[in-house]
């Protein structure tokens, strides 16, 4: 069965418009270095489980009910990382896929505050657009 990370990066690739301008560039955790811009980088910040306590038996909470991502979208030309993260967020929102139990995403952007997590010390003069995603699942 794929991870929730796998099923993020099949739909942002599943966009032509998006798949067309970063092609395979889209990177969960770690970016690999021969990876140019433009590009997308994603990573988990967090989950949140149904209120049920643990047994003796372990967790019985199953699937989180919702998952929080990071996404980036990274480019070395600022008008490109702006449009190309606005057509992210806006093909992202509210997309839905009950066969990867996933009920809806709602791609928001981030606050000010957010420091990018999906550059390098040494990329120096690249722009992001920093989006917090939200998953929430269907439950099973």
């Amino acid at each position: 069965m794929s991870s929730i990370g796998e099923k993020l990066r099949t739909a942002v690739r599943s966009s032509t418009a998006i798949a067309a301008i970063v092609g395979t560039r889209v990177h969960q955790n770690r970016v690999p270095k021969s990876s140019t811009w433009p590009r997308i980088w994603f990573g988990r910040r967090g989950a949140e489980f149904p209120g049920v306590c643990m047994t003796t038996t372990g967790n019985t909470a199953g699937e989180p009910l919702k998952t929080i991502f990071d996404l980036e979208v990274a480019s070395n030309d600022i008008d490109q990382a702006i449009d190309l993260g606005l057509m992210t967020q806006k093909y992202l929102n509210c997309y839905a896929k009950s066969t990867d139990n996933i009920t809806a995403i709602f791609a928001d952007d981030h606050d000010d505050e957010y420091i990018p997590k999906g550059i390098g010390e040494d990329d120096e003069g690249i722009h992001v657009s920093a989006l917090e995603l939200t998953i929430l699942h269907t439950s099973t």
